[in-house]
């Protein structure tokens, strides 16, 4: 499920807010309560998951070795009562440098929107401890209050860091994707249980219960970090399954709704296999994990300044495509009156609206409200220096058009043969069954596939609308040379 950027930065801002304790290699995080943390042979005792490399997320500074999920004795436990106590252990390999790291652990129902996000203490603080050179392995021991919901969670594990100044912000390194292992949190079945939670359970964080979503808590109780200098490990060629990577570019395909995402994003599924990050909802790909070095994001819908906001590792391009923002208008009508799957509560309500309206009434609110986004996002890519692609070009030529946006644009070095394969198995024909381009379903998210559609469906009253709001952005994108069209 996305979630929202800003429970991650709170998530940092509590970690940095707590009192930390150093000494040597050993950093503990203190707490307000003095209940004991793990026992000291809680590595020894723990049954590691060694993590599946595909399901690591990492911008190429870290890389997470192993993980377990237990008791507070380190012994392997699936089933857990609501509340009670948990430890994670997760090791880390250091690849290059880190300011202040931190860990932060978030639980996800199964089957459900509910999310529980902790933020464990960033743990070096001083200024011998605060930097983590290369080379180094972190293994953090971090225990937490499990929530009083019942149900059965996933987990993820995420690395974070502190920007190195003069930047400011969070950093986000590795993060160890659900999936790995599941967590069985029952109810008490018992006072004494009660008991053992309440305990365990430091004095100064109540209980927070709420049906809200993607909450931030402070449940951890104790927090532990072992910094081991220098380690002798190897930084992998490999950061998924099926692709060596190696010094590969990280290549970004950024582009608004209906600008043939979908379509290319296909291409570079055929082209790239499992380099390729699939997308996800509120571009939570780029905007909420960490980048991967050396992998494929396509359909990343973001302005200028928007795509700006994240660190990129290097080698890293991307490439832009645009389209005709009147077509736009027209493909984005109808997908949402009739083709698109309602994945949300407000594109069912945009589906409402628009099926209780004619053609027209339909077009001139989607110019209204959801045209803005779009023109925004043209108008910050075609303000700044970057080379914008179109969409017509891909239409007019897709593999020549392929080649310039992987090859001369992002350095991909992608055979033309392999374009050429990849384009002839997105081509239109064979996404929409067999329709040839122009022959119409509006049922279908392949509806048309043409240029200059717009001119089928805008009335005078469309066009002038359209004209008062966008005509400028027309001559601006190079879609008109005047306002006499």
């Amino acid at each position: 499920m996305p979630r929202e950027k800003d429970y991650w930065e709170l998530a940092m801002t509590q970690a940095m807010g707590n009192t930390i304790q150093t000494t040597a290699d050993k950093v503990e995080c203190a707490t307000s309560d003095s209940a004991p943390g793990p026992s000291s042979d809680t590595w020894s005792c723990a049954q590691f998951i060694e993590p599946i490399v595909e399901l690591q997320l990492s911008d190429g500074r870290a890389q997470c070795l192993r993980l377990a999920v237990g008791d507070r004795n380190g012994r392997p436990v699936a089933g857990f009562h609501a509340g009670d106590s948990c430890v994670f252990l997760v090791e880390m390999a250091i690849h290059s440098s880190v300011v202040n790291p931190g860990l932060v652990i978030e639980l996800e129902s199964k089957g459900t929107a509910s999310n529980v996000i902790y933020s464990a203490p960033a743990p070096v603080t001083n200024d011998t401890c605060r930097s983590v050179a290369s080379g180094s392995i972190l293994q953090f021991c971090v225990e937490i209050l499990l929530p009083q919901v019942p149900a059965d969670y996933n987990f993820d594990v995420e690395l974070i860091s502190e920007a190195a100044p003069p930047a400011q912000g969070v950093l986000r390194h590795c993060r160890v994707r659900a999936g790995l292992d599941r967590i069985l949190v029952a109810t008490a079945r018992d006072a004494a249980a009660d008991a053992r939670r309440s305990a365990a359970r430091p004095t100064d964080h109540a209980e927070e219960e709420s049906d809200d979503t993607n909450r931030v808590v402070e449940r951890f109780v104790t927090t532990q970090l072992h910094v081991t200098h220098p380690a002798q490990i190897c930084k992998p060629d490999r950061l998924c399954t099926g692709s060596s990577i190696g010094q590969a570019p990280t290549i970004f395909h950024v582009t608004h709704h209906k600008a043939g995402s979908q379509w290319i994003q296909r291409i570079l599924a055929h082209i790239f296999g499992t380099r390729r990050i699939p997308p996800q909802r509120g571009n939570y790909q780029y905007l909420g994990w960490p980048i991967r070095a050396g992998a494929v994001y396509p359909t990343v819908y973001l302005s200028k300044e928007k795509f700006d906001t994240v660190h990129r590792p290097e080698p890293s391009y991307y490439f832009v495509v645009i389209r005709d923002l009147r077509d736009t208008v027209v493909s984005r009508y109808f997908s949402m009156a009739k083709s698109h799957i309602v994945l949300t509560s407000a594109m069912a309500a945009e589906r409402e609206l628009l099926q209780s309206r004619d053609l027209q009434e339909g077009l001139l609110a989607v110019i209204t409200n959801q045209a803005k986004r779009i023109a925004a996002i043209q108008k910050s890519w075609i303000e700044s220096t970057t080379r914008v692609f179109r969409y017509e070009d891909m239409l007019a030529d897709d593999v020549g058009t392929m080649d310039a946006m992987l090859n001369d644009q992002c350095h991909a070095n992608v055979p033309l043969s392999d374009i050429k394969k990849a384009v002839k198995a997105c081509r239109f024909e064979r996404l929409s069954g067999g329709r040839s381009q122009g022959d119409e379903d509006t049922d279908s998210h392949f509806r048309k596939g043409i240029a200059g559609d717009w001119k089928n469906y805008f009335s005078g009253r469309v066009k002038d609308v359209f004209k008062s709001q966008y005509g400028e952005l027309l001559i601006q994108t190079g879609y008109e040379r005047d306002l006499n069209w």
